[in-house]
């Protein structure tokens, strides 16, 4: 006989941490894996996606996961909001330089142009100024595309640059600590940064990714793995003695 379905009705979370905490209850109470996925409107909620009982749901779920944290993770395009802004300011200080000048202006308590400015100056110094800022935003796209993240196996690899690269990797034995900050602003848009240091660097980083997504949950993801490898290589040296 096959196993009863499980209905899900009203059961969305805005946070991915809290849809992925009650697709772990499911998957425990009722023996068959849940995934986190879109509910359509906005939010996130549990789906089951395999049926299955006793230890092979253990299993399946170390599996899943070891899917999931495996693989290249890019930057989110949501922690650049400065620069979008920095784009658009400059942007407007190119097309209106006029009405940018005026603003300026009332915020020093000015009516109009003074007699001694040079207004064809003022406004050409004002493009010339949103030019740079225009330029200053888009150092982002060098951000975006040179700063990559792989979870491989056995370890972790931050890689940086696009001509001139740096790597640093740390095997998951080695990582002693994984942390993860937030500010209020990134916690709202889901992102934050990941830090990782082994036992050799007195408390620096060794790894610090910012502007992951989900750093809470990854960092669940990299705290099973840890588990894992650890409990592998205690197997391996036990079955050595033997």
């Amino acid at each position: 006989m096959s196993p009863k379905a499980y209905s899900i009705i009203d059961n969305s979370f805005s946070s991915y941490d809290d849809a992925t905490e009650f697709a772990v209850v499911l998957s425990r109470e009722t023996k068959n894996i849940y995934q986190v996925m879109p509910d359509g409107m906005f939010g996130f909620t549990a789906s089951k996606t395999i049926t299955n009982t006793g230890n092979k749901i253990t299993h399946a779920n170390e599996r899943h996961d070891e899917l999931l944290i495996s693989g290249e993770y890019k930057q989110s395009f949501l922690g650049f909001i400065e620069n979008y802004l920095e784009i658009m300011v400059g942007v407007f200080m190119i097309l209106k330089p006029v009405s940018t000048i005026y603003l300026a202006f009332r915020l020093v308590a000015i009516q109009d142009f003074p007699e001694w400015i040079n207004r064809a100056g003022l406004i050409g110094f004002t493009k010339a100024l949103g030019v740079f800022w225009f330029a200053y935003g888009l150092r982002f796209i060098y951000s975006y595309f040179s700063n990559r993240i792989y979870f491989e196996d056995d370890g972790v690899i931050l890689r940086k640059g696009l001509i001139a690269l740096s790597q640093v990797q740390i095997r998951y034995l080695d990582i002693k600590t994984v942390q993860v900050s937030q500010s209020i602003t990134e916690r709202m848009l889901g992102i934050g940064t990941l830090r990782m240091d082994s036992a050799g660097r007195n408390g620096m980083d060794d790894i610090k990714f910012k502007n992951i997504r989900n750093p809470i949950y990854i960092r669940r993801l990299i705290q099973k793995k840890i588990d894992s490898v650890n409990k592998n290589n205690f197997r391996d040296s036990i079955r050595d003695h033997i």
